[in-house]
């Protein structure tokens, strides 16, 4: 789950020392160690422009940050591996035409499941178990399935009017249902579809008449939650199990939200504010938290799985670059406060939590 839909064939005018020192010690380290027995969920996953390139490389980091390792050149992630070490990556070729690949992260196999030409063709997320993934060819979806049995695959279509601007589609947490949002007419509903049979839509909510943002939606597996900001000043909430709500917000300060991230344990929205700022509301005590760190520029935001980091990006600088940071959180009396703040990479285009393995 991300919002990784722009994709940037952009010089790195400069990248992070750290970052410069690890990619160039482990140039040639395409295959992750599984031998060191980390848990997938302190992974983070990452694109960017490499130094001395133009076009985008694939990497992923453990949470400490001690190393960068590079998963493949000429590409893009836009979803975490799935838990049986496969990834999804969107390939760049000479020839103008892209490339969907599946690729096994620990033996270092790839399989290429579509290419074309077409100017929007991509954006490909992968489910947990590995066996189907999304993407998109203009307004078109589609579902590629992995036939266990058969050792085959096959496509199917989603929908032809497929948003694919405003939000990426993915995988529920259990691979059950599929998130999309859908322009029919000018008018745009998010929609949640069982796997298994695509024709049974499961909910659809219209979520605006005339939507120029990105919808950044967020789901909280153990509910079956859907969180999504609905407008500048409200957050939706949507369980398969209780039905639908608006999250009471309160938003007092008359801050907006261009973006945010609710915590797994639900107790915490993080998010941008309408002006760059990074908030935490604490739903607990319905406080706002400004975290008053020195950029005020700040486009994205996610949680990772315990709640006690964030992965922040730059909004986009002149140049179309984002800067990747982490931080640390702590709470004192659900009072957030910042441990340390980590670059961990310049030119960055996408950046992903692992998934939790539990």
């Amino acid at each position: 789950m991300n919002i990784c839909i722009k994709f940037y064939n952009i010089f790195c005018a400069g990248l992070a020392l750290m970052a410069i020192f690890c990619v160039a010690a482990c140039n040639n380290c395409d295959c992750i160690d599984s031998s060191g027995g980390t848990a997938p969920e302190h992974f983070i996953y990452f694109s960017a422009t490499v130094i001395n390139g133009s076009k985008s490389a694939s990497f992923y980091a453990r949470d400490d940050l001690k190393k960068i390792n590079k998963i493949s050149d000429n590409s893009q992630i836009f979803s975490a591996p799935s838990l049986t070490n496969k990834i999804i990556l969107l390939n760049s070729s000479d020839d103008n035409s892209r490339k969907i690949v599946l690729k096994d992260l620990i033996n270092n196999d790839s399989t290429e499941i579509a290419s074309s030409k077409a100017q929007h063709f991509g954006a490909p997320v992968i489910s947990k178990d590995g066996n189907k993934v999304l993407f998109h060819q203009n307004s078109e979806l589609y579902l590629w399935n992995f036939d266990r049995e058969t050792g085959g695959a096959y496509l199917e279509l989603i929908t032809s009017n497929y948003s694919y601007s405003n939000s990426l589609a993915f995988f529920s947490d259990d691979d059950k249902y599929i998130i999309f949002v859908e322009n029919n007419n000018n008018k745009f509903y998010i929609n949640i579809v069982d796997t298994k049979q695509l024709e049974h839509n499961i909910w659809q909510k219209e979520i605006s008449s005339s939507l120029d943002s990105f919808i950044k939606i967020d789901w909280i597996p153990k509910k079956n939650t859907l969180y999504f900001v609905l407008n500048d000043t409200t957050i939706y909430k949507y369980s398969l199990d209780e039905g639908e709500s608006f999250v009471a917000f309160g938003d007092s300060e008359n801050l907006g939200i261009k973006t945010g991230t609710i915590s797994n344990n639900e107790k915490y929205v993080a998010f941008i504010s309408n002006t760059g700022h990074l908030w935490i509301k604490n739903n607990i005590n319905d406080g706002f938290y400004n975290l008053n760190i020195e950029k005020n520029n700040y486009s994205d935001v996610r949680w990772n799985h315990d709640n006690t980091k964030l992965i922040l990006l730059t909004e986009e600088n002149l140049m179309k670059l984002k800067d990747l940071y982490v931080l640390d959180i702590d709470f004192n009396d659900y009072v957030p406060i910042i441990k340390s703040k980590t670059l961990v990479f310049n030119g960055v285009s996408c950046a992903v939590w692992g998934r939790p393995s539990k």
